[in-house]
């Protein structure tokens, strides 16, 4: 699992460039993303990934 963004707590976007921790170009293909506030999970979506 990559982490796209750490830090304070606010408003925020964060932009994924569809590569993975190590750095390689994933697959086209359906993504889930995770959301953690504190430890805690607040929101877990899905995504379609097309290039």
């Amino acid at each position: 699992m990559k982490k796209l963004y750490s830090g304070n707590t606010s408003k925020h976007t964060v932009m994924w460039d569809g590569r993975d921790e190590q750095d390689k170009k994933l697959e086209n293909g359906v993504y889930f993303y995770k959301m953690d506030v504190n430890g805690t999970t607040i929101d877990t979506k899905r995504l379609i990934l097309l290039r």
